[in-house]
């Protein structure tokens, strides 16, 4: 069983898509005015 490495995965990944999704939101926010 490799559960931690599993999880470390998953942590990494879902701070990764909310980091692309925040850069998203602000660039969309300050290059629409």
């Amino acid at each position: 069983m490799k559960d931690e490495s599993v999880l470390g995965k998953t942590i990494f990944f879902a701070q990764f898509v909310a980091r692309i999704q925040f850069l998203s939101k602000y660039l969309t926010e300050h290059t629409s005015s």
